[in-house]
């Protein structure tokens, strides 16, 4: 066979780069942080890869998310003590109401040097022609962004904030007639749920599901009921309530599909709620019905829906 065939797939230099970025905040990651560098190969929205912070040898659960752009364009404006990043609108939006803090990185192929900035709302300048950020020089990704790093992921995320705002939401529902027991409470210890709580005689767990964390299916409901089960026989409690919320930040993705809704009607004492989570200060969690409709309680426990 002679000649180059033209019907055969090209790694482009352009992809060609793109893996190199990869390759080289991989490596910056393991080697010079030792943390986990755990790339992102399906439904890249803008995110291409998590990093989990490692302390003493052992994950710790804490997330960065990453974008990574690799490539000397990306050094063409610089400023004094750093260069500017150019960004789309729409992956603004997106990792400002991510629930992980998104990090930038740009990766020099020349150099192997790998640039980092967080993406907030405070350092993120808006225009006329868009948005821009500074990636300072200073912020190489090694050895010397560990402390920094390490307190990003350390600092509250959204799903920090639920896990606050739900007894709120828990005290007002049922009318403030609701304990909420402390997670280590002798002898009521229990595993795998958010919370145990009491209305009256009656015990009741609770524990949440976020969107974008987690999906709203068949198996996510399943792994509820099975630690609901664990902590009855492990505490010898006899039959518990099992209270569901499915928190998004949007009426629509917080639906469950109809198959789900009719599992979680054939199980005992399982209630299920629907909550909108409200991403920008001042944090809010919202019910709504199964009409989308707002559902609001008054001081006595009635209802209300607007």
């Amino acid at each position: 066979m002679t000649g180059e065939p033209t019907f055969r797939p090209r790694y482009t230099a352009q992809a060609k780069t793109s893996d190199k970025g990869v390759r080289m905040v991989d490596a910056s990651i393991g080697d010079k942080l030792g943390w986990i560098f755990r790339e992102q190969f399906r439904a890249d929205l803008g995110i291409d890869a998590q990093v989990e912070i490692v302390q003493a040898g052992k994950g710790t659960g804490r997330l960065l998310a990453l974008q990574i752009k690799c490539g000397l364009s990306w050094f063409d404006e610089e400023i004094e003590g750093g260069w500017l990043y150019r960004g789309q609108e729409k992956h603004l939006s997106y990792w400002l109401s991510h629930s992980l803090p998104v990090i930038v990185c740009l990766c020099n192929p020349q150099t192997d040097e790998v640039f980092w900035v967080q993406i907030t709302e405070s350092n993120v300048v808006r225009g006329a022609n868009g948005w821009t950020v500074k990636v300072p020089s200073a912020q190489i990704l090694d050895e010397r962004a560990i402390g920094e790093l390490t307190r990003i992921a350390d600092s509250p995320q959204h799903a920090d904030i639920i896990e606050l705002l739900i007894p709120r939401y828990l005290q007002e529902r049922y009318s403030r007639e609701i304990y909420i027991h402390p997670i280590l409470e002798t002898p009521h210890d229990f595993h795998g749920l958010s919370y145990m709580t009491t209305i009256g005689q009656d015990v009741m767990f609770v524990d949440f599901i976020y969107g974008p964390l987690e999906s709203l299916d068949a198996r996510a409901v399943e792994r509820r009921i099975e630690w609901r089960e664990y902590n009855e026989q492990a505490a010898n409690m006899g039959e518990t309530r099992l209270h569901i919320l499915a928190i998004s930040e949007s009426v629509q993705s917080a639906c469950p599909e109809s198959d789900i809704a009719k599992y979680i009607g054939s199980v005992r004492d399982v209630e299920f709620t629907r909550l909108v989570y409200s991403s920008i200060p001042p944090f809010a969690l919202d019910e709504i019905d199964n009409e989308g409709r707002l559902v609001y309680y008054g001081p006595g426990g009635d209802r209300f829906v607007s």
